[in-house]
């Protein structure tokens, strides 16, 4: 089967959902294409132009368009989208987005050829997409509810990636219950797994040891992630043995905040920015993965590493520790935080059992493989 991706922007070499569905899609045997604009995301690390061309990224073609413009951020106009599809001829097509004029695009095709399947995902929720009252009601219930909703019969399938975006598609966007499921984030295994090389290797160069209780934290670091919740409650615990490792890139007056916090304490490693293939080394170090602020995709990364969660409570996070493999953070308050690793560092066994919980979550939820086969089961039937 041949299989086309349509994304408004497309980051080489990352581990995001539209780097591994098409990853995996293709190991399953399928022809995949992913086709992009010219340009990487507006957060990319470095320079966002890339220009148009086609090349190979995980085993798949990318197809780069240029474009006549951009919403930044939010969407592109591509130039040639309808006649790179008319050349493709795919079997079907995997739109990534609701809020697009390419989706108007992809539609004009699908009309034309009514025997491709369409599925479209959604990846917008309250707290990503709608948390200005007034920008919510014009831009998606007055603008693209009434532009795309005409669309809507001719889409195949309907993806979510968490609860909170299914709800927000179906009463902001009005997409239709009947044909909207939930196609979970996941973690590339491949990338992300537990090395017990490198735990050793790691904790010798940070000068831990095989009895410390080691934490981690990771991301893109800002107040948001809330990183001096874990330091005030390190700083209320006496114990030499537990220690933990910052990893990532710091906002600036945020870092500035988080050195007040440390001073002098050396059971607290910051590590700086790392490449994402190489954050497993320091996963299989850590005994425990703590994220007390905004989700991220590093939260499926360490349960991908086999380390147990302690994590910001919300409803789209519940399947991260479905099997027990984690607890939640619940409030604002560090003194949750040191209960919690209190308890933990306490009991191993616990630690141990999390673990193997961990590994069942990994390989039957979290796995790319799997996830790549549910996108196309809808197709089969």
């Amino acid at each position: 089967m041949k299989i086309l991706h349509v994304i408004q922007y497309y980051n080489d070499g990352y581990s995001y959902q539209e780097n591994l569905l098409p990853k995996y899609q293709s190991k399953l045997g399928h022809e995949v294409v992913l086709v992009t604009s010219d340009r990487m995301s507006p957060f990319a690390d470095h320079g966002r132009v890339i220009g148009p061309g086609s090349y190979v990224d995980y085993g798949f073609r990318v197809i780069r368009l240029p474009i006549r413009g951009e919403f930044k951020g939010r969407f592109v106009l591509f130039k040639g989208l309808y006649e790179v599809l008319e050349g493709e001829k795919p079997d079907y097509i995997f739109h990534h987005g609701i809020t697009s004029p390419s989706l108007f695009t992809v539609v004009k095709y699908k009309r034309a050829h009514p025997s491709t399947y369409l599925a479209v995902d959604h990846h917008g929720d309250y707290l990503n997409s709608g948390t200005i009252a007034a920008w919510r009601f014009l831009y998606y219930r007055m603008l693209w509810k009434s532009l795309a909703a005409r669309y809507y019969r001719y889409v195949d399938i309907f993806y979510s990636i968490t609860p909170g975006c299914k709800v927000f598609a179906e009463r902001e966007l009005g997409v239709p219950q009947s044909k909207h499921e939930m196609l979970f984030l996941g973690a590339d295994s491949e990338m992300f797994h537990f090395d017990e090389g490198w735990r050793r290797k790691v904790r010798g160069e940070l000068g831990f040891t095989n009895d410390d209780f080691v934490m981690i934290t990771a991301g893109k670091l800002d107040r948001v992630k809330k990183t001096d919740l874990i330091i005030k409650a390190m700083k209320e615990m006496d114990s030499e043995k537990v220690k933990l490792i910052i990893v990532g890139s710091i906002e600036k007056n945020y870092g500035a905040y988080l050195d007040s916090l440390i001073g002098e304490d050396k059971r607290i490693m910051k590590i700086g920015w790392v490449q994402s293939s190489e954050i497993y080394k320091y996963f299989s170090a850590s005994d425990l993965a703590i994220f007390p602020g905004r989700e991220s995709a590093l939260w499926q990364q360490a349960v991908a590493c086999e380390i147990p969660l302690l994590i910001r409570y919300t409803m789209d996070s519940e399947y991260l520790i479905a099997a027990g493999n984690g607890l939640n953070i619940f409030s604002d308050d560090h003194k949750e935080i040191k209960q919690m690793i209190s308890i933990l560092t306490n009991n191993k066994s616990m630690i141990k059992e999390m673990s193997e919980k961990a590994r069942f979550v990994r390989d039957n939820i979290l796995s790319y493989e799997r996830i790549a086969q549910k996108s196309l089961e809808n197709r089969r039937a």
